[in-house]
């Protein structure tokens, strides 16, 4: 009996026009969302091969390697150049991990340059939220071929020309 005075039939109109007006924005938002959608670009924008935490985990996690593996050098990352993204793997369902593939020049305390290879796995924190795991190769380094000769199992392009799938071993 309310509903029919005076007062809320303005009310009633207004809600009514926005309830239809807003049903009908988000079908025309949604329509213009598959039709305008940005073209896909090959690598993407952020920049997760040269985030220092990144560098900072292949240098923490190279030297502890080189401390517990015998017969390696005594050295350490003092510095990276030339770092690349060679490639971007995106998630293709809800259960895939989102990979960098990287590759550098990593310069140590006594002057030497070796190549070096990494993945960085986002999504890898505790029980899957937040958190990422470098994993990387040093070519000379890897005195039990854990990446294959010459680290070629941490390269992208290895993985390709082999048909493999993308690297699931862990960081050192």
């Amino acid at each position: 009996m309310f509903m029919k005075s005076r007062f809320f039939a303005p009310l009633r109109l207004a809600a009514t026009a926005a309830l239809y007006s807003s049903a009908a924005l988000s079908a025309a938002q949604a329509a213009d969302m598959l039709y305008y959608a940005p073209p896909a670009i090959p690598y993407p924008v952020d920049q997760t091969c040269t985030n220092q935490h990144v560098l900072s985990r292949v240098s923490y996690y190279f030297y502890h390697q080189v401390r517990h593996v015998p017969g390696l050098p005594p050295v350490r990352i003092q510095g990276f150049s030339n770092i690349q993204n060679d490639h971007y793997e995106p998630p293709v369902n809800a259960y895939a991990i989102p990979r960098h593939y990287c590759t550098a020049t990593a310069h140590m305390n006594d002057g030497s340059s070796y190549p070096l290879a990494y993945v960085v796995a986002h999504g890898q924190g505790f029980a899957g939220f937040g958190g990422i795991n470098v994993d990387f190769c040093v070519e000379g380094f890897d005195k039990w071929r854990v990446h294959n000769y010459d680290c070629r199992t941490a390269r992208w392009n290895y993985l390709v020309r082999h048909k493999r799938g993308p690297v699931h071993s862990s960081a050192y």
